[in-house]
């Protein structure tokens, strides 16, 4: 007979629909991460067992899936190489698995079934039916059980874990790999079509996104990793970001009220060279190669041991995007748009609070109503602001020998009109913040009399504190007197008593 059971029940699995369907219900991907989570503590005991360190041990389950992909993690991690099928823990037949038990030459037997079976159990052998949720575990010492219950059966029992935290992980894990599925397919259009210059764009938005995404969630990945996958997406940002800035020149230009084709040749010839050179640089096959080797990492991310033991709940999630959200608005209030540098970095704070917002909205809820928008209309006013600076830089930039006397004077009208746009943000952005400004001047009375309120509440609040005090201390010092006078008063009834003593022993002498 064995000596030690350990009894699980099967990790989360997918919702009941039919009787028909039941047995080939498998464990939901949170499911599998929970459990994998939970089992080193669960089994932890039988380390200290001699029974498992020194005999036989089996592993039973179930026939339904869910319980074999339970008892897959369990042989796993006890090294042990074979899972034996019993009928009896599919049909939740306590009498005919005890039986079984009774007969197995194994010393450990961890047996992987269902509910209520496993509580029916668990209340046989020490007589507590135990709340065995998914992925729960007891350990029971069959060699204190004499066919009649005993509470001293029962060695362990670890309840199961709360898969919601490994869901919300899940779902996390799910955003990644379809942002890294984005980016290999926008990448591969790109290649095949260079020239294309939505093809281009739609790349670098979804490595954007995927960035944005890492970014979000850094806290809690292998930060070594979460360095490598940042600056590897970086760099094919910056190797496309001047093929972006001439394809927005060339729509500029084409925008023109007369739109100049030398210009617009001369811009595409650019645009070729730097693809060519671009291709020419990363190869489209290694390209491909490293692209595929890149997103598997983020498919396959590393979270850190803290996240991979307990998981990730909505809350953390919502405490984060709060953060960025916060950092984001202050970086808002301070951001001088007259300053180049300030203005980029404030835009890429957009974009990665407007990309959270709409990534992660399904855990955020409430939390992201709105903010795509709002971040979208920042993003543009600042994105209008930083193209405009980068075409004034080309135009300034590019060689105006062989070009005509038309196209050099559409190429200065642009120039111009670029410069104006410029101007017109920044007149807006002083306007609003003198605004501000005014508005907090003009609301300052108000707050500085709310303020005057509250200090004359408080000093009056001071001033009874005091009274009180004044009060407690009198009638201390009266308390005291009153003690002293107490004091006297017994002492002359004392003197008074002694004198009437020593009087009568006189008469009586």
């Amino acid at each position: 007979m064995a000596q030690i059971l350990v009894l699980i029940r099967h990790g989360k699995a997918q919702p009941f629909k039919s009787e028909e369907e039941d047995a080939a219900r498998v464990l939901t991907p949170a499911g599998k991460r929970a459990l994998r989570a939970s089992l080193p503590e669960a089994l932890m005991p039988l380390a200290l067992m001699p029974e498992f360190v020194m005999g036989e041990v089996e592993v039973w389950s179930s026939s339904a899936v869910r319980a074999m992909e339970t008892a897959e993690a369990v042989a796993a991690m006890l090294d042990v190489p074979e899972i034996m099928a019993h009928q009896c823990l599919f049909a939740q037949d306590p009498d005919t698995f005890l039986q079984e038990l009774s007969e197995s030459p194994a010393d450990v037997v961890v047996a992987v079934g269902h509910e209520p079976f496993t509580g029916v159990v668990s209340e046989r052998l020490c007589g507590v039916a135990l709340p065995f949720k998914t992925a729960s575990a007891a350990i029971f010492d069959l060699g204190a059980y004499e066919g009649a219950p005993k509470d001293t059966v029962l060695r362990y029992f670890a309840q199961g874990p709360r898969t919601e935290n490994w869901k919300t992980l899940t779902k996390l894990e799910d955003v990644l790999c379809q942002g890294a599925a984005k980016v290999e397919q926008n990448m591969t259009l790109f290649l095949e079509n260079p020239q294309d210059i939505e093809a281009l764009h739609d790349f670098r938005v979804s490595i954007r996104t995927l960035r944005s995404e890492l970014g979000f969630l850094k806290p809690y990945i292998n930060p070594i990793q979460a360095k490598s996958l940042q600056t590897k997406l970086r760099n094919l940002v910056v190797k496309t970001s001047r093929l972006r800035e001439l394809d927005v020149l060339w729509e500029v230009v084409s925008a023109h009220d007369q739109p100049n084709d030398e210009l617009l040749d001369a811009i595409g010839k650019m645009r070729r060279r730097e693809c060519d050179a671009l291709i020419a640089d990363i190869g489209r096959k290694k390209a491909v190669k490293r692209a595929c080797k890149l997103l598997d990492q983020v498919e396959h991310i590393e979270w850190k041991r803290h996240v991979e033991e307990m998981g990730l709940t909505a809350e953390d999630v919502m405490d984060r995007f709060d953060f960025i959200q916060t950092k984001f608005e202050a970086a808002y209030l301070k951001t001088d748009y007259a300053q180049v540098e300030q203005t980029h970095d404030l835009r890429k704070a957009a974009k990665r609070v407007r990309y959270a917002a709409r990534e992660f909205g399904e855990i955020l809820g409430r939390a992201a109503e709105g903010v795509p928008e709002a971040m979208r209309d920042i993003q543009d006013e600042l994105g209008a602001l930083c193209d405009a600076r980068v075409n004034c830089q080309i135009i300034d930039d590019m060689p105006r020998k062989k070009l005509s006397k038309q196209a050099r004077a559409v190429l200065s009208e642009i120039r111009q009109a670029q410069a104006d746009a410029i101007e017109q943000i920044l007149q807006a952005d002083r306007a609003e913040e003198a605004d501000f400004e005014e508005r907090d001047a003009q609301s300052r009375p108000v707050e500085l009399a709310i303020e005057a309120d509250g200090m004359a509440e408080l000093a009056e609040e001071a001033a009874e504190a005091v009274e009180d005090l004044e009060w407690e201390l009198e009638a201390v010092s009266a308390a005291e007197e009153m003690t002293e006078l107490f004091d006297e008063l017994e002492e002359s009834a004392e003197l008074v008593q002694a004198e009437g003593e020593s009087g009568e022993e006189s008469q009586n002498k």
